[in-house]
């Protein structure tokens, strides 16, 4: 019987991790010949598991630091591959964002520097592989997928308001003044018309602060199965961005989550055209006008509103779903300098919408995996490496992990 390819992950942000990390994983455990494992911590017993079992080692969102350097150069002296896990244009943040304020000053270098580091990187759109196109030559495209699509349900007749839902988080107050101020108007509008609407906003107290209208809640961050459980009581689910060039780059998870739910979804053309088809499976805007329009749209025409949540999830349920599909596509790397003569085939699963670029035969390891000795590194029991993330860390208690 031939042996599995094993592949371990080593998750940093488990806000992004279920799209990343699990839900593709999952779907490659079941194809059978592929095992993928999901490390959230990283001590002495995962380092020798790693180094005694592994094919491929994946890393989400990483920055680079002495003793992750060392342990990058011991995988591949034993012919392991290791990938960068990408999901935003992290080399550049918005300078107005959450994120940025929170971010120290040379995060983007070692970033890169872990990124130069790895045999290949998996990023999550084709914008956000060309704006990284410089750092490395061997890129997987990997789209979102979700999980499950639950069956489309039509939305119950509400009275006397119309549920319109935002999920801002923690790192979208810099989106919201693109549309704030008309968002207002435009509620008043309506409401002078005899169309109330009541405002949601999940996780950013300042933006629910600049809801003028009385009418509006305000929810926590929350588990994703909650949070999608909130989407399918939305009757409208707004997604606005700011034009920057981190923008440019995102994902469409949050239109798929919508569509998912069938609720029908007015997005920023920025990121989301690439998905959106305007007036059949969402409505988009590019600038404060646009959106006020089709807002007004989406509230007043119930009939709309229902075809396009339709057609949204549709598409999503076609082509979206990781249970869906049905057969892994096979990159084969060729190893040399150091590595296996032969190395197994890595596979990822595809929809119709994934993109995906095969690895040339010339994929070779970093200039320094010729480097000899057992280094000893000290890291924590909790994390051994730096999260690229504001989430808060765990306590640390130093170890040391031997990579001999």
């Amino acid at each position: 019987m031939p042996r599995k390819l094993k592949v371990y992950q080593l998750e940093s942000n488990p806000v992004c991790s279920p799209y990343r990390l699990i839900y593709p994983g999952n779907a490659l455990n079941r194809s059978g010949d592929i095992e993928v494992k999901l490390f959230r911590d990283f001590g002495q017993s995962h380092c020798d598991e790693l180094l005694r079992e592994a094919d491929l080692f994946i890393i989400q969102r990483m920055e680079m630091v002495p003793h992750l350097r060392e342990l990058i150069l011991a995988l591949n002296r034993r012919g392991i591959l290791v990938i960068y896990e990408i999901d935003d244009d992290l080399l550049h943040l918005d300078p107005g964002s959450r994120q940025a304020a929170l971010t120290s000053k040379d995060r983007a270098v070692r970033i890169e520097e872990c990124m130069r580091a790895c045999q290949a990187v998996q990023r999550s759109t084709a914008a956000l592989a060309s704006a990284l196109a410089g750092i490395h030559s061997e890129v997987v495209v990997l789209e979102n997928q979700l999980d499950r699509v639950p069956a489309f349900r039509d939305k119950p007749p509400r009275s006397p308001a119309t549920i319109v839902g935002y999920a801002a988080g923690a790192d979208h107050g810099h989106d919201w003044p693109a549309v704030r101020d008309v968002y207002n108007r435009t509620v008043a509008d309506l409401s002078s018309q005899g169309a109330e609407i009541e405002t949601w906003i999940v996780g950013d107290p300042q933006v629910y602060e600049s809801i003028i209208s009385p009418r509006k809640r305000l929810f926590p961050i929350m588990p994703r199965d909650a949070y999608l459980e909130l989407l399918a009581h939305v009757d409208v689910s707004i997604i606005p961005l700011k034009d920057c060039a981190f923008n440019a780059s995102k994902s469409d998870v949050k239109y798929l989550e919508s569509a998912a739910m069938g609720t029908p979804v007015l997005a920023s053309n920025i990121a989301f055209e690439r998905t959106i088809v305007d007036g059949e499976t969402g409505l988009l805007f590019a600038n404060g006008e646009e959106f006020a329009s089709q807002l007004q749209r989406l509230v007043s025409d119930k009939a709309l509103a229902r075809r396009m949540a339709k057609a949204a999830h549709n598409y999503v349920e076609e082509n979206d779903a990781w249970l869906r599909l049905t057969a892994p596509l096979r990159f084969p790397v060729q190893v040399t300098a150091g590595f296996r003569e032969e190395a197994p085939s890595a596979g990822f699963m595809v929809s119709k919408r994934t993109c995906h670029r095969r690895l040339p035969s010339s994929a070779r390891p970093n200039s320094e995996i010729a480097a000899t000795g057992a280094p000893t590194i000290q890291a924590s029991r909790a994390r051994a490496f730096p999260r690229s993330t504001s989430c808060t860390k765990r306590s640390p208690r130093a170890i040391s992990l031997k990579l001999c």
